[in-house]
């Protein structure tokens, strides 16, 4: 109970010393700061429609060509970011195929040892399967298969028209995928602030190259527990906090006052998401709320992240008195 107080304390601190700069102005940055945010969203929200119609035939070309080399009906299903409508522009396209191999939905001419022989193979052995046959094709660029880990994937690019690259990561078989949708959007529905605040988040890890999972970054699904946790405990303390006030918060708080190593954050945990662990990490454990394994667990680069935080408050609270310049040179 005293950690949970004390915790909330700290989240707020971010709100508090930006009203002791500048007593006077206080109310107007934070409205400026909300506004900059909402101003941000609308402007990706502009360009991701704006090529809604190249990756959605980028995706038909794809599942084409699945179909064609394995001869099979097949379902995907689409999770990650673009589920839940928190993709930035340049966002991956997380796909997971589910190869049909009944009678009603596969090839009429695929013989049944065929069949049993698609059956049969793992994941890595498809997904290496399918970057050879795709690599055939001009459209598929930077093919990328990355079998040793628990969920494998087949990273690419495809080029349908000149300069327009549609990136996509595709498994097979992934299971569960809509439990974690599903909560996403409960979570969001409940607050809605945390949509755009995940979406400025993410813009501004992946400007600094921080949101590589593959090279120790954070994973979309890291910054929203990050985010989401940060906004439940001031919102239950302070019920009338904008953009602005929830943007410095989190920028303070993960910046200046988290521990990464000995701080554990659950979602699920209803009394506080924030867990003091009395062992050290290497890696932060951020809990999914479904399978319960930790997001972060390849998060190195945590204290760069921190840093990152850090420095962007101090840009935003202790820097220029024009706001906008301040705000557009971090994020744009």
């Amino acid at each position: 109970n005293n950690f949970n107080k004390n915790i909330q304390n700290k989240a707020i601190n971010g709100i508090n010393l930006i009203q002791s700069t500048n007593k006077n102005s206080i109310k107007d940055k934070n409205e400026q700061l909300h506004n900059l945010i909402l101003s941000l969203e609308k402007k990706i929200y502009k360009k991701i429609v704006s090529l809604h119609e190249i990756k959605y035939n980028s995706i038909v070309f794809l599942c084409q060509k699945i179909k064609d080399h394995f001869k099979s009906g097949l379902s995907i299903s689409i999770y990650g970011s673009y589920s839940t409508g928190m993709e930035l522009e340049e966002s991956d396209i997380d796909i997971s195929v589910e190869l049909l191999s009944n009678n009603n939905n596969i090839d009429n001419n695929l013989n049944n040892s065929n069949k049993n022989n698609l059956s049969q193979k793992s994941i890595p052995e498809l997904i290496n399967e399918l970057n050879l046959y795709l690599s055939k094709f001009p459209e598929f660029k930077n093919l990328f298969p990355i079998v040793n880990t628990k969920i494998p994937i087949l990273k690419m690019k495809i080029e349908l028209e000149k300069n327009i690259e549609t990136k996509i990561d595709l498994t097979f078989n992934l299971k569960n995928t809509q439990p974690t949708i599903n909560f996403y959007n409960n979570t969001i529905k409940r607050n809605p602030q945390i949509k755009p605040l995940t979406i400025l988040i993410k813009y501004l890890v992946k400007k600094n190259k921080l949101a590589s999972v593959f090279d120790g970054g954070f994973s979309s699904h890291s910054i929203f527990i990050m985010v989401a946790s940060n906004v439940r405990v001031l919102l239950k303390n302070k019920s009338s906090l904008n953009l602005g006030d929830l943007l410095t918060s989190f920028l303070h708080f993960y910046g200046k006052v988290f521990n990464y190593t000995n701080t554990t954050i659950d979602l699920m945990n209803k009394n506080n998401p924030f867990i003091i662990t009395e062992e050290f990490s290497k890696v932060p454990i951020f809990i999914d709320p479904i399978s319960k394994a930790n997001v972060s667990k390849s998060s190195f680069l945590h204290e760069d992240i921190k840093k990152l935080f850090s420095d962007t408050y101090d840009k935003l609270v202790q820097g220029e008195d024009n706001l906008n310049k301040t705000f557009e040179e971090i994020f744009f």
